[in-house]
This record gives C-alpha cells, structure tokens and sequence, in this order.
C-alpha cells in the first residue's frame, strides 16, 4: 500500500489570506473616511494617505493600491492607468504609454486576487457616494437655513442613516411624498410638521446654543 502525500505542511495552517486583506482593506476604508477623488473638493482636515499607511503599520503604495481596490481612492493618473488596463494593454505597454515604471503601474491597479471581493467593493463606493451627496447637503442647508427645500433635500439625503433619540433608543427614516416616516414608531410626519420643527430647534440652538431632550421630547420626535 503506498502512503499518500500530504504535500508540504503550512507554516500556519489557521491563517486565511483572503479574510485577513478583505479586513485590511475594510480599514484602510475606515482610516480614510472620506473618498479621495480629485475631481471632487475635499475636506482639508481630512485623513491622508499618509494617516492610512501609518494606521495599517504599511507603506504609502500599499495604502494606495488597497483603497483603489475599494474604489475608495481616484486621480487622474490612476484612472487612465485603470482605463488602459481595461483595454486589455498589459502592464509594460502601460508603462510606456504613461512613462511610469511597471512597479508603479502595478501600483494604481487594484489587487486582483485574495481581496477582489466585488460585492464589498460595490458596498464601499456606494458608501463614498452616499458620504459626498450627504456632506454636500449638509454643506448646503448650513448655507440656506432659512429656505425649507435644502432642509428637505438634507434629510432625503440621510434616509435610512441610523440615528438614535435623544434617549438614546436607535431609528431611522424614510421620506415619501413630503412626509417623513419613522421606523421607531407608526408616526407619519408631514413637511409641514417637520420645518416647524425645525425651526423651533434652531430657535432653541440660538438661545441656549444647543437642542436640549425637552425641546425634542415636545415637539414629539423621541
């Protein structure tokens, strides 16, 4: 009887590659915050590239390539080095197309194995496009406060954002046909209702410089 080869035996054999750059890719999303697109205006403060790699204890082009596997990072020469490779031009013919070294070609590709998991990509850039229209809104209503229909744009925008109430109990909201519809309760709240709420909240933020739990609980949205 011939004993059978069990090939040779795994250094470590609990390690799971695709798990461990899924999760390193999860946090480098996390450490970034804020999707990186220079076609879009940026918060100034907001992390680095630089504040990512020191967060995954890895280097600049490591940090890079994982939020471009994420589709969480965008400039124009990643985007055109992505474009040829799509075109079906290999990495030495890229290199010469873009002037860069093959090494960094391969450093504005994304990973394609281990951690190419395309429905957590697609996760990750909805999130960076719910993250800009959200900001943007925001942006906005802080700019018109006193014309209603940003305030009505703010909160379709944060439509089924977790929030929690002032006692700390968790909801979130829908809005349809200018009634907002919270998911805590049956309450269905019309626009009307809703800016006049508004307005009494940020009548309360400029008297005591903030909303208190008293304000929120009478005008019932606890």
């Amino acid at each position: 009887m011939t004993e059978k080869k069990t090939g040779r035996p795994k250094k470590r054999p609990d390690y799971d590659h695709e798990k461990t750059m899924q999760e390193l890719l999860d946090k480098a999303v996390e450490l970034l915050d804020e999707p990186f697109d220079d076609r879009d205006l940026r918060d100034p403060a907001a992390p680095s590239i630089s504040s990512v790699a020191e967060g995954l204890h890895t280097t600049l082009i490591r940090a890079r390539k994982l939020l471009i596997t994420a589709d969480y990072y965008s400039t124009e020469l990643s985007r055109r080095v992505q474009s040829l490779s799509k075109k079906g031009l290999s990495v030495a013919q890229i290199a010469k197309q873009t002037n860069l070294s093959e090494a960094s070609v391969y450093s504005y590709l994304p990973y394609s194995k281990g951690i190419y998991n395309l429905e957590e990509r697609s996760l990750n850039a909805e999130r960076g496009r719910m993250f800009k229209k959200r900001k943007i809104a925001c942006e906005q209503l802080a700019e018109h406060l006193d014309q209603g229909d940003y305030m009505w744009s703010a909160l379709i925008a944060f439509q089924d954002y977790p929030f929690a109430t002032a006692h700390g109990h968790p909801f979130k909201f829908r809005v349809e046909n200018w009634r907002m519809s919270l998911s805590s309760t049956e309450k269905c709240l019309e626009r009307s209702t809703i800016e006049m709420a508004f307005m009494i909240t940020r009548q309360e933020q400029k008297t005591v410089g903030y909303v208190s739990s008293h304000c929120i609980d009478s005008l019932c949205l606890s």
